[in-house]
């Protein structure tokens, strides 16, 4: 195991000391999760700019398993690779986020029909799910905010993947992953996680009944009133300070 000091830099934030154990066996996945988790947790800024050689010395490893885990966050929506400019943390717009979100509550709400069918062991994994967000939650914030991000990806995928359309489930991955920086940039303000807990759980009670009309209106609820809340922080100007971009907010 080699322990090794990751220190972000070029985002306009203080240097942060990271410490980890890289577990050599799989150089290309540790790196990746180390990475994810700053991207995550805000501690590599949306924009910033991601040197290899810089990365590849703070890890002590060679290029090549770094290269690797950007190509995976790139592929999970978190890292842009430009062209001869190199890798950059994700800096979501406006407008993205608003498309993301209409392609989710229609493709989600066609999902409903396939889930009831499914029945048994779907409703099995939403409801673990769905506690598993009750164990996170406390008061109005949540215990530990890249956990809940992780559980409601995962309550969102399995609506999805209930379709039984593979192509279906990659496209829908993609689209989650669009979100996840926005999701995260306002991990240490009001998580408004009660009333979240509330929505998933009118989600799971409208499917456990069979009641088509309900759970859709119920995703659309919950998808819409994400969307809103992060229109409320943009227009607050509280992400507009850590990097998100505002101008093509009307």
């Amino acid at each position: 195991m080699a322990s090794i000091s990751l220190q972000p830099g070029g985002s306009g934030l203080d240097p942060v000391d990271v410490h980890y154990e890289i577990d050599r066996r799989d150089l290309s996945d540790r790196v990746y999760q180390v990475l994810r988790t700053e991207i995550l947790s805000g501690k590599l800024a949306p924009g910033q700019r991601l040197s290899l050689e810089e990365f590849a010395q703070h890890f002590k490893v060679s290029i090549t398993p770094v290269r690797d885990a950007l190509r995976q966050l790139a592929a999970d929506g978190l890292v842009e690779l430009q062209s001869r400019r190199g890798a950059f943390v994700t800096q979501p717009t406006w407008a993205v986020v608003e498309e993301v979100y209409q392609v989710r509550e229609i493709l989600e709400c066609a999902a409903v029909d396939y889930v009831i069918q499914r029945g048994g062991d779907a409703l099995r994994e939403l409801e673990r799910l769905v506690e598993e967000i009750v164990g996170t939650t406390v008061g109005e914030v949540h215990s530990d905010y890249l956990a809940y991000i992780r559980l409601d990806q995962r309550f969102h995928q399995c609506l999805i993947d209930c379709v039984g359309n593979k192509k279906l489930s990659e496209i829908y991955t993609g689209l989650r992953s669009h979100t996840l920086v926005t999701l995260a940039l306002y991990s240490s303000a009001d998580q408004r996680a009660s009333d979240t807990l509330s929505e998933h759980e009118e989600i799971l009670a409208a499917l456990r009944n069979g009641d088509v009309a309900r759970a859709q209106a119920a995703l659309r609820t919950h998808l819409r009133n994400a969307k809103a809340e992060i229109a409320r922080k943009v227009a607050a100007g509280f992400l507009s300070t850590i990097g998100f971009q505002t101008e093509t907010i009307e």
